[in-house]
């Protein structure tokens, strides 16, 4: 499993946001088993252009807010990621850190979301743990990371997916979290900073 973080990045956001998008779906389209390993999580903005665009592709909210429908101007509501048909949302991402992981948790928790939970220590892992997640990332921007880590992570963790993100730049750093057995990665600058997005995306899903 491969997630693709777009964050807010200028360069894949807007009229730029093609030139990614259409290194996925190329890759889907010449490997169409590889479309089941990949979720993409562009900004906010450009979540149901993207979507209705790009229908086989596997979408993410990178924002999802604890609110009612009807008083929420400026925020994002379940209600809406049902009607852009997003199955995928972000849960304590390290540039958004949940107040209260447990709280945001517990009202997804009968949503039908498949979420992304974002941690960086052992104890976020048992917390996304007992919600039992799609996804737990586990973040270390200065990629350090062990085999005795990553026994306590799996261990903790309950999640279907459990990956690694942060400070992926090159192949070699794919295959070193791969060895240690996660079971995929999060990528954000490496996918955006590469000079050929289908390549990069292609090889490292192949991974995994």
């Amino acid at each position: 499993m491969v997630l693709f973080n777009l964050k807010t990045y200028p360069q894949a956001s807007g009229i730029n946001l093609d030139k990614y998008l259409l290194a996925l779906h190329s890759v889907v389209v010449e490997y169409p088993n590889l479309s089941s390993s990949m979720v993409v999580a562009p900004t906010i903005t450009d979540l149901f252009w993207a979507k209705r665009n790009f229908p086989e592709l596997n979408f993410c909210s990178q924002r999802i807010d604890v609110t009612q429908s009807e008083k929420s101007t400026g925020l994002v509501t379940t209600e809406i990621l049902n009607v852009m048909n997003i199955d995928y949302v972000f849960v304590n991402h390290p540039e958004n850190k949940e107040k209260n992981l447990t709280k945001k948790l517990e009202f997804l928790s009968d949503k039908g979301f498949k979420t992304v939970v974002f941690t960086t220590n052992l104890d976020e892992v048992k917390t996304a743990s007992k919600f039992n997640p799609q996804i737990i990332v586990y973040e270390n921007s200065k990629l350090k990371i062990n085999e005795k880590t990553y026994n306590e992570l799996k261990n903790l963790s309950t999640a279907k997916f459990l990956l690694y993100g942060g400070g992926i730049k090159k192949y070699d750093d794919v295959l070193n979290i791969k060895k240690l057995g996660f079971d995929g990665i999060a990528v954000g600058s490496g996918f955006i900073e590469t000079d050929d997005p289908k390549t990069f995306a292609y090889e490292i899903l192949n991974l995994f």
